[in-house]
Order: C-alpha cells, then structure tokens, then sequence
C-alpha cells in the first residue's frame, strides 16, 4: 500500500448517496406522511459509465439509496418513472437489468445500491428518471416523488 493516501486503491465501489426521509404528516390530505430526497439538483445524481478500460476509479459508479424515518411495514419502493424509459443502472452479469425491480428499501434493509450503469450514454449524457414511493400495506402513505439519476462519461 503506498503511503501517499490519494494512491491508495479504493476498498468499495464509488456511489453517489441519494438520502431518503420519511416523516409524519402531509400538506395533502390524501396522506399520512411525507417523503423527501437529497440531493436534489439535477445535476448532482451523477454516475459515470466508462466503455472500455477502467475508468477513474474516482467517479461514482453507482447510486446508494438510504432511507430515514421508515418504521413498521413501511416500505420506499423506487422504480423506472412510468411510461418515460427503462432502467439504466444495473448488474451486467443480468443482462444490465435490476436484480429485483423495483428497488425496495425497509426498516431492516434501509439502503441500496443501484447497480452500474449499463450503456454508454448519448454525448451529452443520459437521463434515468424514477419514482419514489412510501408504501405500507400495499397502499401509498405519501405523496410519489420523480427524481433522475444523470449518466455520464468517463472519461
């Protein structure tokens, strides 16, 4: 191992943390809480997709979603956005597909990572817009939020 820090090989992927919250109450009478995400700036949800070679082992690779305030049965269920596009992130040995979509984040299982990305993007990027959702019994408790993830080159 070098001694020089920024030389070190790192220990785990890269992933860019998306941080879920879950509270109670809601401005919409239609329901009992209220989920929110940071960060929330389109541009700042960003992995990397290298075609050949290694890439830059700085870039994230991944997203990491972790959800707060979850209690009970609750569940946050997080999806490709209907009717928009498919899933780009994903695990390449399963043909670039989630490895159980949709993406389920519980009490006991509070945080996911999203899998690499699996195509080269277009020149100026690429877009996966999802869903967030707070389920519990099989029912929506809160408002449904639409995130994107940005996917990029590397280099």
């Amino acid at each position: 191992m070098s001694a020089n820090p920024l030389e070190a090989p790192l220990a785990a992927p890269v992933v860019t943390p998306v941080n879920i919250s879950v509270t109670p109450g809601s401005t919409d009478p239609n329901y009992q809480f209220t989920i929110d995400y940071w960060p929330k700036r389109r541009s700042d949800v960003r992995v990397f997709f290298t075609q050949t070679g290694p890439g830059n082992p700085a870039k994230p690779r991944e997203v990491e979603w972790i959800a707060t305030g979850l209690t009970g049965t609750q569940q946050i269920v997080i999806d490709a956005k209907v009717g928009v596009q498919t899933n780009h992130l994903g695990n390449p040995a399963n043909g670039g597909k989630p490895a159980e979509p949709p993406y389920i984040l519980t009490v006991a299982n509070s945080s996911r990572t999203s899998g690499p990305a699996d195509h080269l993007p277009p020149p100026i990027g690429d877009l996966w817009q999802y869903s967030i959702r707070l389920v519990d019994g099989g029912k929506d408790v809160a408002k449904m939020i639409d995130p994107m993830v940005v996917i990029d080159h590397d280099p």
